[in-house]
C-alpha cells in the first residue's frame, strides 16, 4: 500500500513531499488511512474536520475521534461546526451540495490563514466509479466522465489509486480504528445508491465491473486531452478576437467535421450550454440578427459570423473640458487636442472626429446611445435616427451597446469610430479645430 501510495504521487507530480498539507479527515475509513499514510512517510501536515451536525451525537463522537487522532499523530487540529440543514434550506440546495460548498469554503480558508500548501481529500477509486456513473445518469459532457482527478489547483486526491478493500486490509494490517458514518448506509442519498444498489447489479454482469468503469473513465481522459488538442487547432483559423468581442466564422465552423462539439468548445468559456448549441446552429439559415444569452454573454447570428460580446451592465459617461486631455471611458480610450484652423488638415479617418470648435457649448458628454437620439450625418441629406443609421451600417446588435457618441448641449456631435454630425464640421470660417481622437 505504502508503495504504491509514493509510485502513484510521483507519477502524478503531487508535491506532497515538499509542501505542507492540510488532510480533510471525517474519522472515516479512507480519511483516518491517509493521515496514518503521511505520519508513516514523515510528511508535514494537519488535520481538519468539519461537523455538519446532521447526525446528532454521533457527528459529535467523529469530532472528538478526530481531535483524538491529531493528538496521537502529533499534528495541528482544525474543526468548525456548521448547520448545514439551515444553509441547504435557505440557498435551495440539497443536504450533500450545501455540505460541499461549506467544506471546500472552510478548507480553502483555513489552508491560507495557517499557511498549508495543499488541501488532501480521501476519494479512492470506487469514488471516481460512482462520481462518473452519476454523472452518467444525470447527463454530462466528457467532463464528467473521467471521474475525479487527482490535482485540481490546490486539492490533491492522493489514494485515488487504491480500492475499498485495499485500503480495509491496509488499516486492518496497521490495528487503525476509524468511525462507520451510519448514513453511508442510506440510500436516500444518491451516491449510496450507486453504491449499494447500482454497483452490485453491474458486478452480476461484470465482476470487475468497477475496475472496467475505473479504465474507460482513464481512456475517456486522455480522448478529452486530445479533443481540446484539436479544438485548439481548428479554433486558430475559425475564431478571432477583437477587445473584448469573439468573432467565430460560421463557414469555416460548419465546413468542419464535429461542428456541434467544436462549437460548444469555442463558447464555454463564454458559459453557454451544450442544450443551446444546436439551436443556435439551427438558426444559422435564418435573418441575420438572432440573439442568444448565457449568464454573462450575448452572441448574435450576424451574416458571416458568430459574434460574442459580454452582457454590458454599466452605462459609461464620460465630460470633456475645453483643453487637451487624456481620458478613459469604458473600453475606449479617447485623446483630445486643439489646433489652430489654418494649420489643420481633414483626416479620412473614423476614429478621429475634426470638429468647429466655436459650435461646441463645453463640457462635451460622451455617453452610450438612447432611443430617440437623432443626428445629422455627415454625407447625408436631412436627420436620422441614430438606430435606423446603425442599422444600415450594419452594427450587430450586441455591438451596438458598444457605440460612444459625442453630445454637445444635447445636440450629437458624432460618433466615435462611425460618424461626424455635419452641423459641427469644419469650414471655412472654422478658426480652431477641437480634435477627439478615439483609440
Amino acid at each position: 500500500m505504502v508503495s504504491k501510495f509514493i509510485s502513484f504521487v510521483e507519477s502524478n507530480n503531487i508535491a506532497i513531499k515538499e509542501s505542507n498539507t492540510l488532510l480533510a479527515v471525517s474519522g472515516g475509513l479512507d480519511s483516518v488511512v491517509l493521515a496514518h499514510l503521511f505520519s508513516l512517510m514523515q510528511l508535514n501536515f494537519g488535520l481538519a474536520h468539519c461537523n455538519f451536525n446532521l447526525r446528532g451525537k454521533e457527528s459529535d463522537e467523529d469530532e472528538k475521534f478526530v481531535k483524538k487522532l491529531a493528538d496521537v499523530l502529533n499534528v495541528e487540529f482544525y474543526t468548525v461546526s456548521f448547520n448545514t440543514t439551515e444553509v441547504a434550506k435557505k440557498k435551495g440546495v440539497s443536504i450533500q451540495m450545501a455540505a460541499r460548498e461549506l467544506r471546500y469554503g472552510w478548507f480553502k480558508k483555513i489552508r491560507k490563514e495557517f499557511n498549508y500548501d495543499l488541501v488532501a481529500t480521501a476519494h479512492h477509486k470506487g469514488d471516481i466509479v460512482e462520481t462518473v456513473l452519476f454523472n452518467l445518469a444525470k447527463g454530462c459532457g466528457l467532463e464528467g466522465l473521467h471521474g475525479i482527478r487527482p490535482v485540481m489547483g490546490d486539492i490533491i486526491r492522493p489514494l485515488l489509486f487504491a480500492e475499498r478493500y485495499e485500503i480495509e486490509l491496509f488499516a486492518n494490517e496497521h490495528k487503525i480504528r476509524w468511525k462507520e458514518d451510519s448514513s453511508n448506509q442510506s440510500v436516500k442519498y444518491s451516491r449510496n445508491k450507486i453504491r449499494h444498489q447500482v454497483v452490485p447489479v453491474l458486478e452480476e454482469i461484470n465482476p470487475k465491473a468497477q475496475e472496467a468503469i475505473y479504465n474507460t473513465s482513464k481512456r475517456i481522459e486522455e480522448a478529452e486531452a486530445f479533443l481540446k488538442f484539436a479544438v485548439k487547432n481548428a479554433s486558430s483559423t475559425i475564431i478571432k478576437k477583437e477587445s473584448t468581442h469573439t468573432f467565430i466564422d460560421k463557414k469555416a465552423l460548419m465546413n468542419t467535421s464535429g461542428n456541434a462539439y467544436l462549437l460548444f468548445e469555442l463558447l464555454k468559456p463564454y458559459n453557454f450550454v451544450y442544450g443551446q448549441i444546436k439551436s443556435i446552429i439551427n438558426s444559422f439559415s435564418e435573418i441575420a440578427g438572432k440573439l442568444f444569452y448565457s449568464s454573462t454573454h450575448i452572441l448574435n447570428i450576424d451574416r458571416t459570423e458568430l459574434i460574442v460580446s459580454p452582457i454590458s451592465k454599466e452605462k459609461h459617461k464620460l465630460l470633456l473640458e475645453d483643453k487637451e486631455g487624456q481620458y478613459v471611458i469604458g473600453k475606449f480610450g479617447v485623446a483630445t487636442k486643439t489646433y489652430p484652423a489654418s494649420n489643420y488638415s481633414i483626416k479620412n479617418n473614423a476614429s478621429i472626429l475634426g470638429l468647429d470648435k466655436d459650435k461646441l457649448r463645453f463640457p462635451l458628454e460622451i455617453r452610450g446611445w438612447q432611443k430617440g437620439d437623432i443626428f445629422y450625418p455627415l454625407g447625408m441629406n436631412g436627420k436620422k435616427k441614430l438606430s435606423d443609421f446603425m442599422i444600415d451600417a450594419k452594427i450587430p446588435v450586441n455591438l451596438k451597446d458598444q457605440i460612444r457618441i459625442v453630445v454637445s448641449e444635447g445636440e450629437i456631435v458624432g460618433i466615435l469610430n462611425y460618424r461626424l454630425d455635419r452641423r459641427f464640421k469644419i469650414d471655412e470660417k472654422t478658426k480652431t479645430v477641437f480634435e477627439i481622437t478615439c483609440k
